[in-house]
């Protein structure tokens, strides 16, 4: 059915490949390396590599259309190949285009993640702001694992704050921030509880 055709082996690579990524939630199927900022950054590269891949699969399949043709024997498997990588490689980079611009359009990297060291934990905090609709600051105990890697054990969430600063008392977790929108100054607590890197 299927003879030796390069062109084909580049095309499934440059579709799958950047597909099976992105289907999973986290950066480099949840590889956790040095800390979630750097992942944040090396997410946007791979964001860009990405279109760089489907691309030229969608190059290949218009370009070296014959060439790809010829090397199916029977017409039913190559409607059905050229209708598959088409549509993923047409989806594909409607979805990363507008990753793409969404990234060019949103605050650095540095604004979503903080971390902060205390003693000997460090603790993170995921800026979820969803701008005019408000949002939220998702609270992390940062787990160091073999090879540079890193989990996250959550400890909660409190409303989003601005310009906020992390300290530990007996414990618990306080933010606090002064830049508010009435000046009043905002205080939150969350017990660290059961989360532990002891786990």
């Amino acid at each position: 059915m299927l003879k030796n055709n390069r062109y084909i082996i580049i095309v499934v690579l440059c579709v799958v490949i950047p597909l099976f990524e992105s289907l999973n939630p986290a950066t480099l199927w949840g590889l956790n390396f040095e800390s979630p900022l750097v992942m944040a950054n090396l997410g946007n590269i791979i964001l860009v590599l990405k279109i760089v891949s489907v691309a030229t699969a969608a190059y290949l399949l218009f370009y070296q259309q014959r060439a790809i043709a010829d090397a199916f024997n029977r017409s039913a498997f190559k409607f059905a190949f050229f209708n598959t990588f088409y549509v993923l490689a047409a989806l594909q980079l409607a979805v990363l285009f507008w990753g793409l611009v969404s990234f060019l359009i949103s605050p650095s990297n540095d604004f979503f993640h903080y971390e902060k060291t205390i003693d000997d934990q460090t603790f993170y905090v995921h800026n979820a702001d969803s701008g005019a609709l408000g949002g939220e600051l998702h609270v992390y105990l940062k787990c160091p694992l073999a090879l540079n890697r890193y989990k996250l054990e959550p400890i909660g969430s409190v409303e989003w704050l601005k310009n906020f600063d992390l300290t530990v008392v007996d414990n618990t977790v306080v933010l606090s921030s002064s830049d508010t929108h009435d000046g009043v100054d905002r205080v939150y607590k969350l017990p660290i509880g059961g989360a532990s890197c002891a786990k």
